[in-house]
């Protein structure tokens, strides 16, 4: 189980995370290495990570992941495990980044994205 070359994401994240790139510059391969460790430090499952669809924007391993991919599959996987998700890693990984795209809901700077991401704390905070 490695991680997939490609990641569909939702039409819903996709939009979200181009008005989040309009806003601070941040691009959407960041965002979603954010949203994915924003999910795997505060989730407990995917139950919840509502996918509705895949018709937003696809990644490449590279491009999502960079130089990092090997320590994000291993976080995955053991997210996985101490959650005893059984499945496909694909549909965890997005289902991280669609749980992680909620949190990122009201970002509107780079300023919200630190409180977020370095503090921990929302944005209204």
């Amino acid at each position: 189980m490695t991680l997939p070359s490609r990641i569909q994401l939702s039409k819903k994240a996709s939009d979200r995370f181009r008005a989040i790139k309009a806003n601070t510059g941040v691009t959407p391969n960041i965002l979603s290495r954010i949203a994915i460790s924003i999910s795997l430090s505060k989730e407990t499952g995917i139950s919840n990570s509502g996918v509705e669809d895949n018709n937003g924007q696809e990644l490449s391993r590279e491009v999502l992941f960079g130089d990092l991919a090997a320590t994000y599959e291993l976080l995955i996987k053991k997210f996985m495990l101490d959650n005893q998700i059984e499945g496909d890693i694909r549909e965890v990984t997005v289902g991280l980044i669609e749980m992680g795209v909620h949190k990122l809901g009201h970002v509107r700077s780079v300023d919200d994205l630190i409180r977020l991401t370095i503090l921990g704390r929302g944005c209204a905070e």
